[in-house]
């Protein structure tokens, strides 16, 4: 059964701006994803993808066996991955089917590059998040900030800024 839940929202896709998706996770979408899972019989983490279709209608389009970017997510989120694949899958212990809760804003572009690319409600949310503080960056650590490090993470944003 479907155990740990983290719901997110795509801003922005690098690469593909067409594909940009304000896409809000009711509870019915929720159950859905774990009602396939169930049926599936899926053991193991999954990270599910879902976009607005023309209709305003949830619909899935992909479906990602490996942790990848859910990792990042749950993390950011306050929720360790490890620790539910340990208690799981090592322990077998029950475990409590939990919703993440709270916000916030993961990315891994300038600020420039989100101003150049999102729409208005789009710009509305980064800066609602940063202004609220939640936002996580997996290229900075913090206590990490000397000038090699800020020269790199420039760097990194600049080539991930001129993705298209």
């Amino acid at each position: 059964r479907v155990r740990l839940l983290c719901c997110a929202q795509l801003l922005l896709r690098a690469g593909n701006t067409a594909l940009v998706a304000h896409a809000v996770f009711l509870d019915e979408v929720t159950a859905r994803v774990a009602r396939l899972m169930d049926a599936l019989g899926w053991t193991g983490f999954f990270l599910v993808r879902l976009a607005l279709g023309d209709e305003g209608e949830p619909r899935l389009i992909d479906l990602e066996a490996a942790p990848g970017d859910l990792s990042h997510m749950l993390t950011a989120m306050g929720q360790s991955p490890a620790w539910w694949a340990v208690e799981d899958l090592y322990y077998r212990h029950e475990l409590p089917y939990t919703v993440t809760s709270g916000h916030c804003l993961w990315r891994v572009i300038s600020h420039g590059a989100c101003k150049k690319r999102l729409d208005r409600q789009g710009m509305a949310i980064v800066r609602g998040m940063l202004g609220f503080g939640a936002v996580c960056n997996p290229f900075y650590t913090p206590g990490d900030g000397g000038p090699g490090r800020r020269l790199a993470l420039r760097r990194v944003w600049k080539a991930l800024d001129t993705l298209e």
